[in-house]
């Protein structure tokens, strides 16, 4: 999706690998993004909780079975009451290997989000991955719950509460406030 994308209702979610997003995702209570490879991330302003999880596969479906508009129900004289059942071939899943992971925010961007903030960035076997840098001015952020290997979070506007966080590398988490913990920190000897 590029642009802004604006989303107004209890919860939503963008699962699966491939997704790519614009610069801005907006929404007013619940949102998580998955999507393969690195993430930037543009202004977020979220009211409820955010999660955010950059996956190291980039397999794909492929074959005839998954490819265009397999099945339309668009005719308006339509009168379905019960289920309907769909029953195809199982689709073709292409290996593409693992791809560099990572979550960043695009320059002079800010992340304020009242609930549970979570960003997870997959090990993948592609060097560099796994970092996750949310060091902009201006971010806010409720509950932070991280995964990742460099974690790097800058809060300047009150105080920050971890949830949880496991860096296999660096956890660096500067705050304009006081920093308390609620779950577990885990980091490398």
């Amino acid at each position: 999706m590029a642009g802004t994308t604006n989303v107004d209702s209890a919860s939503v979610s963008f699962g699966g690998s491939g997704n790519i997003f614009g610069d801005v995702v907006t929404t007013p209570a619940r949102a998580e993004l998955v999507a393969s490879g690195e993430i930037v991330l543009g202004n977020v302003d979220e009211a409820g909780d955010y999660a955010v999880t950059s996956v190291a596969s980039a397999d794909s479906f492929g074959g005839a079975a998954v490819a265009g508009n397999a099945v339309t129900l668009d005719n308006s004289s339509n009168n379905i009451v019960g289920s309907i059942s769909v029953i195809t071939d199982a689709p073709v899943v292409v290996d593409a290997g693992d791809v560099k992971t990572g979550i960043r925010q695009a320059a002079g961007t800010t992340i304020s989000i009242v609930g549970t903030a979570s960003f997870t960035a997959e090990d993948s076997t592609v060097p560099g991955s796994g970092v996750i840098d949310l060091t902009n001015s201006g971010n806010s952020f409720g509950t932070l719950v991280l995964t990742g290997s460099d974690v790097t979070v800058l809060e300047d506007t009150g105080d920050t509460e971890l949830g949880s966080a496991d860096a296999s590398g660096l956890l660096t988490v500067t705050s304009s406030g006081h920093v308390t913990q609620t779950g577990p920190i885990k980091t490398p000897a």
